[in-house]
């Protein structure tokens, strides 16, 4: 026995060996590699995780991520980027509302300052799309076996005094006469709040004719351009930020350029909102092409009202009233033969298209 515990003890020092001399770099790749081949090791990680966010939460309390120089100028301190890590590890092991709090709290100190320099405004774009991220965490927490369900009063009220402080941003912005860059947490914040909430009108942009492209297809009639623009990237703020009107600028260069349809999904952070809402300003929109998903990653009953409320909920994120093609992802294999989700969406009067793309073995077909 003794010397089994020498033995143990004696690995679990050279492993901690290996810890303190792995390079940043090489100790994600193992430990993604250790998260991929053990996926029972998930639930650990994420509890040790949220141990240490605990634990460590005192030095975070009082931190000035924005400061000046002696001409006047504001600039974010590194403490913003310190607190923005940390928020992306508390989103990622499901602390998503206890992150809340500390979003409020940079935005009111971003609001009141200068916000004229480029880096500024990067920098609040990015915190705009840490928000984005965080709901889209608070979402998944809203999933049910029949759907999904509301805030409860609890959860509501971090979310609610987030909005404030972003409208009171929004306020400042105006008065300044800066621009407003946390439009997408204002929209997927007031969306979350109240979910019957209709998509404001924007003004119609200045666009030209898409051009015509050589390499397309043909769906249901629709000519379409064989490349899609993809918009996974606005599931994470790890993919980079923007703010919303850079991104619909770039929307609108790829749709004059032809290239007029845009596949997202219900997970991809505000995609299907900015889509919808630069689709909805744009004088070409009868050119676009809108490719969502409506995916099942967790066990759920499919009833009739829960497709129709999620159907209808990619129909209003999209401001929209029918939805160009809808592809139903489901995660469990072995119930995806008799799955009834595909009937019941195909029943729905807003949907053009449904995509069910099968990738299950001869083995569990059998």
């Amino acid at each position: 026995m003794a010397g089994a515990k020498a033995k143990t003890a004696h690995v679990n020092m050279m492993t901690d060996t290996i810890i303190a001399n792995l390079s940043l770099e090489g100790l994600r790749a193992v430990m993604r590699g250790v998260l991929s081949s053990q996926p029972a090791a998930t639930p650990a990680f994420e509890e040790q995780t949220r141990n240490y966010l605990n634990e460590t939460a005192s030095q975070f309390q009082t931190v000035s991520v924005t400061a000046k120089q002696e001409d006047g100028i504001s600039y974010t301190t590194p403490s913003l980027k310190d607190l923005r890590r940390r928020i992306c590890c508390m989103v990622g092991c499901g602390m998503c509302y206890e992150a809340l709090p500390i979003l409020r709290q940079i935005v009111q100190q971003l609001s009141g300052i200068a916000s004229e320099d480029d880096s500024l405004q990067n920098d609040t774009a990015a915190v705009d799309g840490d928000i984005v991220q965080a709901l889209t965490a608070i979402q998944k927490t809203l999933l049910s076996p029949t759907g999904s369900r509301e805030l409860s009063a609890e959860e509501a009220e971090p979310v609610t005094q987030l909005h404030q402080a972003v409208l009171a941003y929004q306020e400042d912005c105006v008065a300044r006469k800066q621009p407003f860059v946390l439009e997408r947490a204002s929209d997927a914040l007031a969306l979350l709040l109240n979910p019957g909430l209709s998509e404001s009108v924007m003004v119609p942009r200045a666009e030209l004719a898409p051009e015509v492209i050589p390499e397309t297809f043909t769906l249901d009639g629709q000519t379409l351009p064989r490349i899609f623009n993809g918009l996974w990237q606005l599931s994470s703020p790890a993919w980079g930020s923007a703010s919303r009107s850079k991104m619909m600028d770039q929307f609108s260069s790829s749709v004059q350029r032809g290239f007029t349809a845009f596949d997202m999904a219900d997970h991809y952070g505000d995609a299907e909102i900015i889509f919808g809402r630069y689709r909805s300003s744009s004088a070409y929109s009868n050119k676009m092409f809108a490719a969502t998903k409506y995916c099942i990653f967790h066990p759920m009953t499919v009833t009739e009202e829960a497709v129709r409320a999620n159907v209808s909920e990619r129909c209003r994120r999209l401001n929209t009233n029918e939805i160009d093609l809808l592809q139903f992802h489901w995660q469990f294999v072995r119930t995806s033969l008799r799955h009834p989700g595909p009937g019941l969406i195909m029943g729905s009067t807003t949907t053009t298209n449904i995509s069910k793309r099968c990738n299950i073995s001869k083995q569990i077909r059998a």
